[in-house]
């Protein structure tokens, strides 16, 4: 049996997958990684689960431009029950060999997988440093998005007194001086499809860090924040300063079951947008777009970008379906809307409220999106 080889204090070069249809047969490699990292992918990998002391030798295969695990990622996938929506973080430990980290849609670890021939071994991971590994988890795929990003972003993780009533969330200082110097008192927090209005206090001799008071309390409990949980916040528009924010949860056996829907759809969504190569936009369902005749709004600052003046038709693809045309509406506030056929296409796929939908622009000249819907269970 291969020997894991020994981990070095440095950080080394990783990348994340969410598992979407077609995984159980071939795993795509990023292409920023495989651009940045070649030397990191020999033809044959080794990849070493957590928790375990199993080995997998799994080759590459080039397809059409892109980089994919083929031969033997199938029964990697196979021995540890891989699911749509589950989330794989990748390692670079030597040569050509990682380190795995397989978590479920709701950013807990799965139980380690041991092979027929082997006998049962203790997990070699346990309290605290099982608390570790899926706070590395979160990190890891915040400092993904961030750098992926086009917007200036931070990250911050959760503290008991950013969560506490009345509290508040200090900005970075790196962050604060580069670009909060003529930020506006008020801000917004944008979190998929719905802002809240945040107060920034100028700063003070007394107090020259920068941070967010009034209105922060609001959307921690609205979003059931908790402790350790990691918050990316992306600067995507300065005129009227909206921050939005994508949420990485930290999720333990002390959490209640309800709030796993906090780090499950939204999480594996977001993971999803800074992966695709596509521009990508999320948006979580709302009674008024699931319902009989109901419309979606297109984040401002999507829309801007990427759709001009004269868009009229958008086209959305959805698994093996045929593209449904809508029509896409300018509004007077500078609003771009989905209208006649979104509500057939939410009637059609079930479309719940609290599911997650990501929309990639597959196809700038014709204007085709591809949905993806992460489904909210209770």
């Amino acid at each position: 049996m291969a020997r894991r080889p020994t981990r070095r204090g440095r950080i080394s070069p990783y990348f994340v997958k969410v598992l979407f249809k077609g995984f159980s047969k071939k795993l795509m490699i990023p292409r920023k990684y495989v651009s940045l990292h070649r030397e990191t992918l020999g033809k044959e990998c080794v990849l070493w689960p957590t928790h375990t002391r199993d080995s997998y030798r799994v080759k590459t295969k080039k397809i059409e431009d892109e980089l994919y695990f083929k031969k033997g990622w199938k029964v990697f996938a196979r021995d540890h029950s891989l699911k749509y929506g589950d989330l794989l973080v990748f390692r670079h430990v030597q040569n050509s060999e990682f380190d795995v980290d397989v978590l479920d849609m709701s950013g807990t670890p799965r139980e380690p997988v041991v092979s027929e021939n082997q006998p049962v071994a203790r997990p070699r991971y346990t309290g605290r440093q099982k608390r570790n590994i899926v706070e590395t988890a979160a990190l890891t795929a915040a400092e993904t998005l961030i750098s992926s990003s086009e917007f200036p972003s931070f990250k911050v993780m959760m503290k008991p007194a950013y969560l506490k009533p009345g509290g508040c969330l200090y900005v970075p200082a790196h962050f604060a001086k580069k670009h909060m110097k003529d930020a506006p008192k008020n801000v917004r927090i944008e979190f998929l499809g719905k802002e809240w209005k945040v107060n920034v206090p100028r700063r003070r001799p007394c107090e020259p860090r920068t941070f967010i008071n009034a209105g922060w309390s609001d959307l921690v409990r609205e979003r059931n924040l908790q402790e350790d949980d990691v918050c990316v916040f992306q600067l995507i528009n300065t005129k009227d300063y909206t921050l939005k924010l994508t949420i990485f949860g930290h999720t333990n056996a002390g959490r209640p079951e309800t709030t796993n829907f906090q780090t499950a759809a939204p999480s594996a969504a977001e993971a999803l947008v800074p992966s695709s190569e596509f521009p990508a936009f999320t948006k979580i369902m709302k009674h008024a777009y699931v319902k009989s005749g109901g419309c979606l709004h297109v984040p401002q600052h999507f829309a801007r970008k990427y759709f001009n003046n004269s868009t009229r038709d958008v086209k959305i693809e959805f698994s093996d379906k045929p593209g449904i045309v809508m029509v896409l509406r300018r509004q007077p506030s500078e609003t771009r809307t989905f209208l006649g056929g979104w509500s057939d296409l939410a009637r059609e796929n079930s479309l719940k409220v609290d599911d997650v939908c990501v929309f990639e622009l597959i196809d700038s000249e014709d204007c085709t999106l591809k949905l993806t819907i992460f489904r909210h269970t209770s």
